[in-house]
């Protein structure tokens, strides 16, 4: 990933947790660091990308997306934060059954509509910056997702409509 940062304190974290139930995430476990940018900011220009997701509040737009490696620059033209996490479609699903798969209550009935394993994902980023990361995709159907939550609270993005489909060619 790359991103350009002004100076400041960063935190990085890492939110991925282990399988089970009532885990702690790698972050809580101490997979945290603190980064320290000094100096001015340069203005720098991000590489060039093949592929880019914009995220808005609470909306996605992609464009390029392609089996294989995806160049892609993550554009958060929001105020809130926001992610992607892109999950395949599972055999036989639609976009329908994705949408109402994330937004029941209550403990998933049947089989997911996507598959979990085959998910990937960008880093969080606050609004109004961008960044270019590499995501692996396989030709299909994609539900871009984004669980974060504002920062005064409430439901994450997902039940606020932040789930579009995407196709990879």
């Amino acid at each position: 990933m790359t991103q350009e940062l002004t100076p400041g304190t960063y935190y990085i974290v890492d939110t991925d947790e282990p399988e089970g139930d009532n885990v702690k995430s790698y972050g809580e476990r101490g997979a945290t660091a603190k980064l320290e940018v000094t100096g001015e900011a340069t203005g720098g220009e991000l590489p060039e990308a093949t592929a880019k997701i914009t995220a808005k509040d609470y909306s996605f737009t992609s464009s390029g997306l392609k089996a294989g490696k995806n160049t892609v620059e993550f554009d958060n033209v929001g105020k809130e934060s926001h992610h992607v996490i892109a999950f395949p479609y599972a055999a036989g699903t639609d976009f329908a059954d994705v949408k109402k798969f994330f937004s029941e209550e209550g403990p998933p009935q049947g089989r997911p509509p996507v598959d979990f394993g085959g998910a990937t994902r960008t880093a969080a980023l606050e609004g109004a910056t961008k960044q270019i990361t590499e995501l692996e995709l396989k030709r299909g159907k994609y539900a871009l997702i984004c669980f974060i939550s504002d920062r005064k609270g409430g439901p994450p993005h997902v039940a606020k409509g932040q789930i579009v489909e995407a196709t990879v060619e």
